[in-house]
């Protein structure tokens, strides 16, 4: 009720944004329909409408910067889903080489498009769109000094943000439910709502046309939980262990093509607790490539393709499975842009896992404005697997098959 009662303040916040002096300003209205074939399960939704709103403004008091990005959702049925989420919301101030930023900040060090070992700071809300979630604002201290051709960036983070899981009622949900989402501090003690120090650090630079990056991060992790029963109530509960990772980023382009890679391992903390066995996690490494070209039509449409690849490695096949859904995958992704005063495009997305038997997921989705401003997309997500020897992969998505529809009317 709070997340829906600040979400309605927003919209009305949103309605006046025009007329507000900023130096950056824009936001957008959305709805959104997705439709699921039926389950015959009376307790999920096989459709779920949900009104959007979204808020970016970014402006100077003098060499004081400062960014606003927060987001909500109201959805009509289900007010387990109703939201309201801060993504940026930072002060900025330069001395010198140095630049001083401090609050909630969206972080990426990744360049991939879909297998983004690098990309582990910020915590995910996966209660909405499936192929591409919100993240969540993560409350920093970033102290970046720039050299003449390379960056160095060091990150303090005093707090963990739990990932946001769907419901059970929510079929993005899938057949993987958490009872509870906990985490563990250094000490590998529950970590409840106290302070915890972690921190990032990365080194960037250019060689030659080569973009080259080093980076280190100690904290708790937000992506691979060891996935755990309590003895004592039955609940599976997801349970967020320290790591450190040192990851690797390469990108350069040569001719028409920008050549991609990154590389990261994980090194947990694991331990055992009384009502919960084994707490673990397989360290590892994540390697990825990938590389996309755009080619340019006589008739001035232009074509881009996306390839990428990635692998886990320093693990057994069956321990790959464990950690992920893109253990041993490829992804090709092709976008058709035309150029055309309704600025519509087109897009095509697979992913073939090449190690597990009959493992795809399959995007199709369009884009086209209308009436000037309205911007239509409409498409579908197909989820196709076999059952394996395991509980891992692609079949827990099985019953995810959807089409969807989005109006968005952006201010």
């Amino acid at each position: 009720m709070k997340s829906c009662f600040y979400s309605i303040i927003f919209v009305f916040f949103l309605l006046f944004i025009n007329s507000l002096a900023f130096s950056y300003s824009k936001g957008e209205f959305i709805y959104s329909g997705y439709y699921f074939q039926d389950d015959d399960n009376l307790n999920t939704f096989d459709y779920m409408n949900d009104f959007n709103a979204r808020l970016d403004v970014k402006d100077y008091l003098g060499q004081l910067g400062y960014k606003i990005r927060v987001a909500s959702t109201i959805d009509t049925l289900n007010e387990a889903r109703n939201r309201f989420i801060v993504e940026d919301m930072w002060l900025q101030y330069p001395l010198g080489n140095l630049s001083v930023k401090i609050g909630s900040q969206l972080i990426n060090w990744s360049s991939m498009e879909v297998f983004r070992p690098s990309d582990i700071i910020n915590s995910y809300y996966y209660d909405g769109n499936f192929a591409y979630p919100d993240k969540l604002g993560e409350p920093s201290l970033r102290l970046s000094y720039q050299f003449p051709t390379a960056t160095f960036v060091f990150l303090y983070m005093p707090t963990f943000q739990k990932p946001v899981f769907p419901t059970a009622q929510n079929r993005f949900a899938g057949t993987l439910n958490y009872d509870e989402i906990k985490a563990l501090n250094f000490d590998l003690n529950f970590l409840d709502n106290e302070t915890i120090n972690q921190y990032s650090v990365l080194f960037e630079f250019m060689w030659g046309s080569a973009d080259i990056n080093f980076n280190y991060t100690h904290h708790i992790d937000r992506r691979q939980p060891a996935n755990v029963v309590n003895l004592n109530n039955g609940d599976f509960t997801a349970i967020y262990l320290p790591v450190d990772q040192y990851g690797f980023g390469y990108q350069f382009a040569y001719r028409n093509y920008l050549l991609k890679s990154e590389l990261a391992y994980r090194d947990f903390k694991s331990t055992t607790m009384e009502s919960y066995n084994s707490v673990s996690q397989l360290d590892h490494f994540q390697i990825s490539l990938g590389t996309e070209s755009t080619l340019y039509h006589p008739n001035n449409f232009e074509s881009t393709l996306f390839i990428e690849y990635q692998k886990i490695e320093a693990v057994t096949e069956s321990e790959r499975a464990s950690l992920g859904l893109f253990q041993n995958d490829i992804f090709f992704g092709y976008r058709l842009n035309l150029n055309d005063d309704a600025s519509t495009k087109l897009t095509s997305t697979f992913i073939f896992d090449i190690e597990r038997y009959y493992e795809i997921i399959f995007n199709l989705s369009l884009s086209r404005k209308f009436l000037d401003r309205l911007i239509i997309d409409v498409g579908l997500n197909k989820f196709m697997a076999k059952s394996q020897d395991d509980i891992y992969g692609v079949i827990n998505l099985a019953n995810l098959d959807h089409s969807f529809f989005k109006l968005t009317y952006p201010l």
